[in-house]
């Protein structure tokens, strides 16, 4: 039996920019989210005092893993598009979760 398709909410943490382009950077992000078909309900976060930007999305797949996974890298390349100088930046999984919001 095929494992079923199911909504994830992923909770990711974008770290290693600095405090003076992370409010930028997140507004890029936030800007360019609604843009992907494959992340719904994108949410953007930029906490100063910890210097990150939150990460929350929805997505459809079979595993929370998986779900994280393919968040990560849609971030990754998303962050790439709207943002100059990646290097040094890197996500923490916060948490992924069923969906409440599908």
């Amino acid at each position: 039996m095929a494992d079923e398709i199911t909504w994830f909410t992923v909770r990711l943490a974008l770290l290693g920019l600095s405090p003076a382009s992370g409010p930028q950077a997140a507004k890029n992000l936030a800007d360019e989210l609604p843009f992907n078909t494959y992340l719904r309900n994108p949410r953007v976060i930029w906490e100063s005092e910890l210097h990150r930007i939150v990460i929350q999305v929805d997505t459809e797949d079979t595993k929370p893993g998986s779900a994280a996974n393919q968040v990560r890298e849609e971030m990754m390349e998303i962050l790439a598009a709207v943002w100059k100088d990646t290097e040094g930046t890197h996500y923490e999984l916060l948490g992924v979760e069923p969906s409440t919001d599908q």
